[in-house]
């Protein structure tokens, strides 16, 4: 019903009467409970010898429950007084006429309250179930995983390697390599396992950039909390647009070292340029390039700011680095383990003949997403314009219900709903930018909202693993000697093998990107071919390549010694070689990580399945 009462004035004076009569009561209840001497601040009065005040009651028990009453309901008048002052001042402002609600009873009010609570805690549970299935969709096949791993024997490296294209035979025979047969390892670990031949401790890989203008591994010289002020730096680097700093980090990301550095520094990650990303594991040291403005913000406000990661020796410089902007890495490997592996002496045979011969020049697992291993599958999918698949690659397994899911919250261009799917045991950065291209955009606009680094990132890593097809399929056709036909680099210059003064095999390259450019002039072309065509990929010989790379290199400076049961490896390797490919040709294809440990070689069902995919593509 309509309100109609006294006016706005004669409401107030009535809540501040309520109000005073209510402080009065409150008062005087307040006089008659306490001991003279408490109030106006003055102390309490000692108590005296065996008296208890817990033992005294300061009023009856019916009394204070009257007075409890009154209050209640003189805090309830107070409150009906005000809504009733509200709902008149809305009137009076033309404000639609409000209603008044009828009293309900006791009953009532608790039903009601008890289906508020029923529908908070149902949603609630709407919620969790929705995150449960999330997390159930992810990798649906890990406890078949599981049951597999309790139910038989670790597989061998081989077919690990052979899905990442890597299935030619080692330039060792079995025969020149240390301990024939099935070599176990673990790594990051100073533990040594039960059937563990031989540990890289937790201090035992390290990994040291050479610029291009240098010979020798870069280190810290100075820290940057040493300076003090920015005179300190050099009117050279106020000078120049960029500046170049020294990271060395241990068990850390370097992407991660550039977000941590792009949001103390103000600026975006991607004005941080770098020559290339080091291993996670590694106590790796590397160069990076930030806008001279970016540097002095940071060094103006946390230089002294305690990072995971050290910082120092920064110089102006006129040009930001890019990937591959360094003549190679300095790697140093100690190995710890049983003392008759660790001991044995086909280990001096087997890095002498590295050394001398060098080896296949595969990319490493690394450059294919570890742990999951999934990048390249979510590049042959990109290249084929097959959207849809890609992003099922990347959150799903190959089960019917996994892939229902996704697809229905691909259509509806659910992308909150995707985003909690990627799988959080990676850095997963870069999977939800490509997931937020490709559902939120048109199918044709996609390709331009992809970011140019990010759709780099997956590109190469799919070319990477036709390369290593391409170089796998070289090696078994024509063996580890140069062919006619092959493609050899002199001074520069790219040219065909004919039959005369065939080159060394050291010599010889395959284009990268593998399926564009100039081919070779023998069956490595045809096979080529028959790849693309078998994985629904274009090849154009017009379409300019990147660059070549070497069929096989070797190491500089191949060092090794023994020290107290342990055995130090280190070498130099040009840019974009890996150091797990010269571990394959040093400790065979049949090396591997047991299960569980760091970098191990467990693939989740779906990506082995995804790679067997490419690799019977391949017909290899």
């Amino acid at each position: 019903m309509d309100i109609s009462g006294p006016s706005i004035s004669q409401l107030r004076r009535r809540i501040e009467d309520l109000d005073k009569k209510h402080g009065e009561r409150l008062i005087k209840d307040q006089a008659k409970e306490q001991p003279a001497g408490i109030r106006e601040g003055y102390p309490r009065a000692p108590e005296p010898p065996g008296f208890a005040s817990s033992d005294f009651s300061w009023g009856a028990a019916a009394e204070d429950s009257d007075v409890q009453g009154r209050i209640r309901a003189l805090s309830a008048d107070c409150n009906k007084l005000r809504r009733y002052l509200a709902i008149i001042a809305e009137q009076e402002r033309g404000a639609p006429k409000a209603r008044v609600p009828l009293e309900v009873s006791i009953e009532d009010r608790v039903l009601r309250e008890q289906r508020k609570l029923l529908r908070g805690e149902l949603g609630k549970l709407e919620e969790t179930l929705k995150e449960h299935l999330s997390e159930g969709h992810q990798w649906a096949d890990k406890a078949e995983l599981a049951q597999s791993v309790s139910a038989h024997m670790p597989p061998s490296s081989g077919e690990f390697l052979s899905l990442l294209g890597m299935s030619s035979k080692t330039i060792l025979d079995d025969g020149e390599r240390p301990c024939q047969g099935t070599l176990r390892w673990s790594r990051n670990d100073d533990q040594i396992y039960e059937g563990v031949d031989l540990v890289i401790g937790r201090d035992g890989f390290a990994v040291r950039e050479i610029a291009v203008d240098g010979d020798s591994p870069i280190e810290i010289e100075r820290s940057l909390r040493s300076y003090v002020s920015t005179k300190q730096l050099g009117t050279h680097l106020l000078n120049c647009p960029y500046v170049q700093l020294t990271i060395h980090k241990y068990l850390m990301e370097t992407q991660k070292v550039i977000d941590l550095l792009a949001y103390h520094s103000e600026c975006e990650p991607g004005e941080i340029g770098y020559a290339g990303r080091k291993d996670k594991h590694g106590d790796t040291t590397q160069r990076i390039t930030m806008p001279q403005e970016a540097f002095l913000r940071f060094f103006r406000k946390h230089r002294h700011l305690k990072l995971p990661f050290r910082i120092g020796d920064p110089v102006g410089v006129d040009r930001q680095l890019k990937l591959g902007d360094l003549s190679g890495n300095y790697f140093r490997l100690v190995l710890c383990g049983d003392p008759r592996t660790i001991d044995s002496t086909d280990h001096d045979f087997a890095l002498q003949k590295i050394a001398d011969d060098g080896f296949l020049n595969y990319f490493g697992s690394q450059r294919f997403g570890s742990p999951r291993y999934m990048t390249p599958v979510v590049g042959w999918h990109l290249n084929r314009g097959v959207v849809e698949e890609a992003v099922m690659s990347l959150l799903c397994g190959t089960d019917d219900v996994s892939r229902l899911y996704v697809g229905e919250r691909i259509k509806k261009k659910d992308f909150n709903s995707l985003q909690k799917l990627v799988p959080r045991d990676v850095s997963s950065r870069d999977d939800t930018d490509l997931i937020e291209a490709l559902v939120k955009y048109p199918r044709k606009s996609w390709r331009s909202k992809i970011p140019s680094s990010l759709w780099t990132t997956y590109n190469n890593s799919f070319e990477s693993l036709l390369w290593n097809y391409a170089a796998s399929n070289r090696i078994v056709s024509h063996g580890t000697n140069t062919a006619v036909g092959d493609l050899w680099l002199d001074e520069g210059r790219v040219l065909l093998a004919d039959g005369h003064n065939l080159p060394d095999l050291t010599r010889v390259v395959l284009p990268t990107p593998i399926r564009f450019g100039v081919q070779p002039n023998n069956s490595t072309a045809n096979f080529i071919s028959s790849l693309a065509s078998g994985l629904g990929v274009k090849e154009d010989v017009l379409k300019n390549h990147g660059r070549f790379r070497p069929l096989i290199v070797k190491p500089t400076n191949l060092k090794w010694e023994r020290l107290p049961g342990k055995l130090a490896v280190s070498f130099i390797l040009p840019t974009g070689s890996f150091a797990t490919s010269l571990i394959r040709e040093w400790l065979g294809m049949h090396f591997f990580q047991p299960g569980g440990g760091q970098g191990s070689c467990w693939l989740p069902d779906a990506c082995f399945r995804r790679l067997d995919e490419i690799r019977n593509s391949a017909k290899y």
